[in-house]
């Protein structure tokens, strides 16, 4: 749906459409579906240590072996470019 600069202003209008747009048309992604997890280089590796973590916070919505499945998936674009 294309939205005018007036409407996109419009907080409620968008909050709306983005609950619709959500409900409509989400994708549906389960942990079988995953085979990687690929995240920018990060010398600090904050953004691994923050995906891990909020992998972890699903365990209410999937089994464990899943959500442990779910985070081995996760490399580095680094760590491609150096096995390739």
């Amino acid at each position: 749906m294309f939205m005018g600069l007036k409407d996109y202003r419009n907080k409620a209008l968008t909050d709306r459409l983005h609950r619709q747009l959500w409900t409509e048309h989400r994708l549906e992604v389960y942990p079988d579906d995953i085979m990687y997890l690929i995240v920018p280089y990060d010398r600090d590796e904050k953004l691994v240590l923050e995906l891990h973590k909020y992998i972890k916070s699903l365990k209410s919505r999937y089994s464990e072996k899943d959500v442990v499945f779910v985070t081995t998936t996760i490399m580095t674009d680094d760590c491609i470019k150096e096995d390739i």
